[in-house]
């Protein structure tokens, strides 16, 4: 178990303002070192950097439910 939580609300998007944009362009980019750590991780037979991009893509996605939530109220 991790010493750290994903599931905490560390921030929070609201209708109306930049931050959803915001908050979509900073998940498209996590996703892309999700995607590196991943082949590299796999590559050079480094499981670290496999559960780094797998911690990685939970704040991503908790990243974009947020700013989609944030879009629709």
């Amino acid at each position: 178990m991790p010493p750290f939580c994903l599931t905490a609300v560390r921030w929070r998007t609201h209708k109306g303002n930049k931050q959803c944009k915001s908050a979509r362009e900073q998940s498209s980019e996590l996703m892309g070192y999700v995607r590196e750590l991943t082949i590299v991780g796999l590559m050079d037979e480094k499981p670290m950097m496999i559960w780094a991009a797998h911690y990685l893509s939970a704040l991503a996605k908790a990243l974009m439910d947020d700013a989609e939530l944030g879009m629709m109220c």
